[in-house]
């Protein structure tokens, strides 16, 4: 298979998801979030701890045999086989689709660090209170169209077009109707946001589909789709935390980040050199800068 040319210049999913860990952890911005009455302090750096799990997660091992070793007796060689490609199977299915939930988790706290911003929006400001948009969710999606296209990050639509393409797939697979998503425009900036919303009720509803072991039924190619769907969807979603801070930050806050800067010396300079917000448009890409390696510009 012919890879995309743009798609391969990417960073795996694991390493691009540490990256903007780390890029949050050292932007340390935090604002106040205030819904029904109740506030509290949204942090880029706990956006940041939720994508480091994320990216931290190696696989969800799945003990396919804990509750048969008393009956192992009567197992054949050939159930054995079949219970190792079981195995396998599940691990791989809940191995991406904990990493999601991860992911969600880093987005639900995103949403929540630009809800403030939907307040100024000019079409909220004209709209009555009790028609406005109540969760967080949908109000980025407000937000987020107001950023200009040159300050989305690279590749940005064309990182949305994957998405869509494997929901929809998903959706034709599993008869699912979902509903909004017709009248969702591929160059609207939130077009994506539409997509793991959706995507991420169906898991927290029970909707997302448990497939069977396509070794034994077939349906490799909708197994293959999901995982894809949900590695899609955390791209997606990291992509939509940089055009967050690339447009809605303070700079750089964080200790972590002064550290860095002062106590080092010509390494601090690199740091500090390499280390900038704008980095968010394309920390994504192979041949970036790298937290993995702060100070050593020779890697």
């Amino acid at each position: 298979m012919t890879k995309c040319p743009i798609c391969i210049n990417n960073k795996s999913i694991k390493s691009h998801l540490f990256e903007l860990s780390e890029l949050c952890k050292y932007l340390g911005n935090s604002v106040e979030f205030t819904q029904q009455g109740s506030t509290r302090i949204v942090k880029t750096s706990v956006i940041g701890d939720w994508l480091k799990l994320a990216s931290q997660l190696r696989k969800v091992d799945m003990e396919w045999w804990r509750y048969k070793d008393e009956m192992s007796e009567i197992y054949c060689s050939s159930d054995y086989d079949d219970e190792a490609l079981d195995e396998k199977h599940f691990t791989e299915y809940s191995t991406a689709l904990t990493r999601f939930m991860y992911v969600t988790n880093a987005m639900e706290e995103a949403y929540r660090f630009i809800d403030k911003e939907f307040h100024s929006v000019e079409t909220v400001i004209n709209k009555p209170k009790g028609k406005r948009f109540r969760e967080p969710s949908m109000r980025a999606t407000v937000v987020i169209d107001q950023i200009p296209k040159e300050s989305l990050p690279e590749n940005f639509f064309h990182i949305m077009k994957n998405l869509e393409i494997t929901f929809r797939k998903y959706i034709k697979h599993f008869s699912l109707t979902v509903k909004g998503i017709n009248e969702v425009k591929e160059t609207d900036n939130s077009a994506g946001l539409h997509f793991i919303r959706n995507l991420r009720n169906h898991i927290a509803h029970g909707i997302f589909p448990i497939v069977d072991n396509p070794d034994y039924w077939g349906g490799e190619d909708k197994k293959r789709n999901l995982i894809n769907l949900l590695s899609h969807a955390c791209r997606a979603s990291a992509i939509y935390i940089q055009a967050i801070l690339i447009s809605f930050n303070e700079g750089f806050q964080s200790h972590d980040y002064f550290y860095m800067r002062d106590v080092w010396d010509e390494e601090g300079d690199y740091f500090e050199s390499n280390c900038k917000v704008e980095l968010a448009k394309s920390l994504h890409l192979k041949g970036t800068f790298s937290f993995a390696n702060p100070v050593q510009s020779d890697c």
